[in-house]
């Protein structure tokens, strides 16, 4: 499995690559970009559910969902919408799947478009996002044939 860190940046920068605008972690202390930009929150680190299985190398493995929310900001509305529906373009259809895929990342599952909009105290900001939920798969760190020795088959 890639770290988490690998599996952020591999999706953050395949959509920036898309895009062709931005995409940021949310809640940075880093100064925003200019609009329009997409912000993201990983909202649900791991999802439990789902049985252990194993490998023909002898590591245990698991698939997990990961929920992430994707916010589009833009000072105006249908650059907004547009950038949120091409976004969702990316994770809805081959064209992310197949990048997403190389980089061991399965979406399982993208929400709907919701209006996110905030009014500043001096401005509107326009705001679009939805949900995605990737499959992630994790890997014990040891082989069940290295913690117990030689394990007898049926």
């Amino acid at each position: 499995m890639k770290s988490l860190r690998e599996i952020e940046a591999a999706v953050a920068d395949g959509l920036q690559v898309y895009l062709k605008c931005p995409v940021i972690r949310s809640n940075q202390t880093a100064p925003v970009p200019p609009y329009p930009y997409v912000s993201y929150t990983i909202t649900t680190p791991v999802q439990s559910g789902g049985t252990w299985a194993t490998g023909e190398d002898g590591r245990q493995f698991i698939d997990l969902p990961q929920v992430w929310s994707f916010t589009v900001q833009a000072a105006d509305d249908m650059q907004a919408l547009q950038l949120a529906m091409d976004a969702f373009q990316w994770f809805d259809t081959e064209a992310g799947h197949f990048y997403l895929k190389q980089n061991e990342i399965a979406v399982q599952r993208v929400g709907s478009i919701g209006n996110r909009d905030n009014l500043l105290s001096i401005e509107y900001e326009y705001r679009k996002g939805f949900d995605v939920t990737f499959l992630l798969r994790y890997y014990t760190k040891q082989s069940v044939t290295e913690i117990n020795g030689t394990i007898d088959t049926i």
